[in-house]
């Protein structure tokens, strides 16, 4: 009996596919490049706006404490402390006087780098009355860089789908069938045909 050997299909290179394929790989990465340069740029600016947006809460999260605190009005103080804590970015806070600690919900073990940490000294007229410290969450950041990442990386496929097939498809058009009519008429001259005129 004789063995079969394995049927191998060799692709044919033609200049439309290997202009389509270089034409894309560039595409990939020119737009990987500049999405690469836009996504450091974008997160960079948003955590410069979400630490700006931060130190404007922290002031004015000192200048409310500070009427209720000169006062000694230690309701009042955890009740603004407790109201301010219910949004998703103040994740914690720790109000003190020189006397002792009036509020403080940041937990002993804390890694700073996950947080946003802020100290603000609590003032009344001209009178050093306590401080303030705040913890605010880092979490907006990171959703941040996952959207810009993921429309990033939705376009660089849909760019490259667009230019792959579009390349495709003129190089078909342009290239592909005037060289194969070429050939054909080649190939008719060839075999002795010589009243065809070539295009």
């Amino acid at each position: 009996m004789k063995q079969s050997k394995p049927v191998s299909r060799k692709i044919r290179r033609t200049i439309s596919r290997d202009l389509t394929l270089s034409l894309t790989l560039m595409t990939v990465l020119v737009f990987s490049a500049f999405g690469a340069i836009y996504q450091v740029y974008y997160t960079n600016r948003e955590a410069r706006n979400l630490e700006s947006e931060a130190a404007d809460i922290a002031d004015e999260f000192a200048e409310v404490l500070a009427r209720p605190l000169w006062n000694l009005d230690v309701d009042t103080v955890k009740q603004i402390a407790k109201a301010y804590l219910s949004s998703d970015f103040l994740s914690a806070v720790r109000i003190e006087t020189n006397l002792e600690a009036y509020f403080d919900t940041i937990p002993e073990q804390t890694q700073m780098e996950h947080w946003i940490h802020l100290k603000r000294n609590i003032v009344s007229g001209d009178e050093h009355i306590g401080t303030a410290e705040l913890l605010f969450s880092r979490e907006r950041i990171q959703a941040i860089q996952k959207r810009s990442l993921i429309s990033i990386l939705a376009t660089i496929f849909l760019v490259t789908l667009v230019i792959g097939v579009g390349t495709h498809l003129l190089m078909k058009r342009m290239v592909a069938k005037p060289l194969d009519r070429l050939i054909a008429g080649i190939r008719t001259i060839a075999a002795g045909d010589y009243q065809l005129a070539l295009p």
